[in-house]
């Protein structure tokens, strides 16, 4: 069962890749410069409609950088992307209480917007992390994209917030680049390079700040077309491909049916509706992952059948067992020999 790749078209064209081509215009490239090997038409750039890849999107990126001339370009495209440049997440997010809520709105439904990169807020103490992950495509483009989401995150929560400089620190997993003036100029904050994480980190007081243009009413009504952009999802990828990425996200834990969905920007009982369209359900999802997970376990005899039945969440190694032999009819003891 293959999970999304780069070749999939799974970037909506009216979000990111329709705002970088228009940044690069101002800038003085020409249309015909920017699409060269993108295998995007003039004709898709003017309705604004449809996906492309994430390396038709790399492509792009790399025409736009070579014919700006600019190393940068991520840091200074990135605040170009104001609220509007989101669509209803963007506004969805705008009209929510405080930062906190804002924030947490972009990290659920980012993946309608663009899906290269994922978000995560964890608060421990008096200390925020928002964690940013590089989740599809290739290494060599993944400072950009880390670029872009930082400088677009800290240019909005400024004009959100009316904070014209937050006290943060912002830890990247890249090099310290030549253009590090750049970083301070577009993004401020304390800088840290050579990081285990890309993170976004502050006090969690700032993340209780008031939103100027908060609206209960219009941030309610503006999730449920968030929730109906989901359910667009549902109908263009694998309902299954995507609740099977959800399960092998943590490696020994596997989220229960409601934090998938929770995940997913949809309830419960949504979600287990649609994969029953889909002839299947989540424990149909969870076994097979469970099942593919045992074998290539198994298949290396360094790890023991107890520590196979902890890796896959089950109490017991008996349970494990049990499940083993309903899966291929055969022990585990008796795969393992049988493979050696």
């Amino acid at each position: 069962m293959k999970t999304i790749g780069v070749n999939d078209p799974v970037i909506p064209l009216q979000y990111h890749p329709s705002k970088l081509i228009q940044f690069s215009q101002q800038l003085g490239v020409g249309l015909d410069s920017l699409l060269v090997n993108t295998n995007i038409s003039p004709e898709q750039i003017n309705k604004r409609k449809g996906y492309i890849s994430y390396l038709q999107y790399a492509q792009l990126v790399n025409n736009a950088i070579r014919c700006t001339g600019k190393a940068d370009l991520g840091l200074l495209f990135g605040k170009e992307l104001n609220i509007s440049s989101h669509g209803i997440i963007g506004f969805a997010s705008m009209c929510r209480a405080t930062i906190k809520d804002a924030i947490n709105i972009a990290a659920k439904y980012k993946k309608t917007v663009s899906p290269i990169t994922r978000m995560r807020l964890d608060i421990v103490d008096e200390t925020a992390t928002l964690y940013i992950e590089h989740v599809l495509g290739t290494k060599d483009l993944e400072a950009f994209f880390i670029e872009v989401l930082f400088s677009s995150l800290l240019s909005n929560m400024r004009y959100l917030s009316h904070e014209s400089s937050p006290a943060v620190d912002l830890f990247f997993k890249h090099q310290q680049p030549e253009y590090l003036k750049s970083y301070q100029d577009n993004l401020g904050g304390t800088l840290h390079f050579d990081q285990p994480n890309n993170m976004i980190q502050c006090g969690k007081s700032l993340l209780d700040t008031k939103l100027v243009l908060s609206n209960s009413a219009a941030s309610n009504d503006a999730e449920k077309q968030c929730i109906d952009k989901v359910n667009e999802l549902y109908d263009r990828d694998s309902l299954v491909v995507i609740v099977r990425d959800q399960l092998v996200k943590q490696v020994g834990y596997f989220p229960t049916l409601l934090e998938v969905a929770s995940n997913l920007g949809t309830s419960s009982s949504t979600l287990k509706r649609k994969l029953k369209e889909n002839k299947t359900s989540y424990q149909a999802i969870l076994d097979d992952v469970r099942k593919e997970l045992a074998l290539k376990y198994l298949n290396n005899g360094c790890i023991s059948i107890d520590d196979i039945a902890h890796k896959l969440s089950f109490k017991e190694g008996s349970n494990f067992r049990r499940a083993f032999k309903k899966w291929t009819g055969m022990t585990a003891v008796e795969y393992r020999e049988k493979h050696r």
